[in-house]
């Protein structure tokens, strides 16, 4: 399919050339034009665009195409050649051929609209039609995971979900090994499913192909907090707090990691620093009102348990124990 869309390709430009060589300025040439100089800007060709390729980049393009195409059915199926629109549409080939055209191709917009219901659909459906993408399986793989964490499912059936999702992204990575996303991806994935030195070996891997992946991150250092390799996450978190700025989850690991070590000091640092972040970060409050515990500072820890006990009110700092 690639070779043959080359070619066809290829065979447009020369016929653009030879009509502009010949001097033929008419509707074809123009439609021929318009349509490769409009992709031209989309096909990651001449310059890489930032956004995914999509649908939308051939409306431009298809008016060129509708163009070129309404030249030739009014050339080969109209005998009276006529400038008036309606003469045109006095010829019966004519105007049950574009009646045809407009039926078949309102049938596949119907039917394909149904693919739009959500992005889970979409994925699904184009997943079936093009299995060798290794991007639509990273994109069906991110719903699949939502899903899962969104969905209210037992921890057993929840665990299946990750499953597949683990099994979706190995085929993405599969067909391209230096997707650092589908590679972060799968740390999750691993993560998740309590493998937390398969989520350190693709966590790694996908350090191999990017310097910045919060995902990754997040995956890599909670598989050496799974671990207890306390130095190791933050040094992860460290090198990613270099590069991503605003992250809040980054310093609460950081903390959460000093309060395991009892590094309360460190702890409370990196902890403050998530919450001023964002002050809904969930277990914030919690993890100081630990570490001020855990440092000797009674009425700090009462303070921030009693803001943690309004989203949790059975929290007690008297009976919560230290890691």
């Amino acid at each position: 399919y690639v070779v043959l869309s080359l070619l066809v390709y290829v065979g447009l430009i020369m016929a653009l050339v030879f009509r502009l060589w010949k001097k033929q300025f008419d509707a074809l040439t123009f439609g021929i034009l318009f349509y490769l100089a409009t992709i031209s800007i989309f096909s990651n060709i001449f310059f890489l665009i930032s956004s995914l390729m999509a649908e939308r980049f051939l409306f431009f393009p298809s008016l060129g195409f509708c163009v070129a195409l309404a030249w030739l059915l009014v050339k080969f199926l109209t005998i009276q050649q006529t400038e008036s629109v309606t003469g045109v549409f006095t010829e019966k080939k004519l105007w049950i051929t574009v009646l045809g055209i407009c039926i078949v191709w309102t049938l596949l917009t119907v039917n394909r609209n149904k693919d739009w219901k959500d992005n889970a659909t979409l994925y699904e459906a184009d997943c079936a039609k093009a299995p060798g993408n290794f991007r639509l399986l990273l994109f069906q793989s991110g719903e699949r995971a939502l899903d899962a964490d969104n969905g209210g499912y037992p921890p057993r059936v929840r665990i299946q979900k990750y499953l597949e999702v683990s099994q979706i992204l190995r085929r993405s990575v599969d067909i391209y090994p230096k997707s650092y996303e589908a590679l972060a991806g799968l740390a999750d994935a691993y993560l998740v499913l309590d493998k937390p030195d398969s989520a350190i070996y693709f966590g790694k891997l996908a350090f191999q192909y990017t310097t910045v992946s919060s995902q990754a991150t997040d995956a890599l250092a909670g598989a050496y907090m799974q671990k207890r390799q306390f130095p190791d996450a933050i040094s992860v978190l460290r090198t990613a707090m270099n590069f991503v700025k605003d992250n809040p989850e980054f310093p609460g690991n950081m903390g959460s990691c000093y309060l395991m070590m009892r590094q309360y000091d460190s702890a409370i640092m990196y902890l403050r620093m998530s919450r001023t972040m964002d002050a809904a970060m969930p277990n914030t409050n919690m993890l100081l009102a630990l570490a001020f515990k855990g440092k000797g500072v009674p009425d700090s820890a009462l303070k921030y348990e009693a803001i943690f006990r309004r989203t949790d009110p059975k929290f007690s700092i008297r009976d919560a124990p230290l890691p």
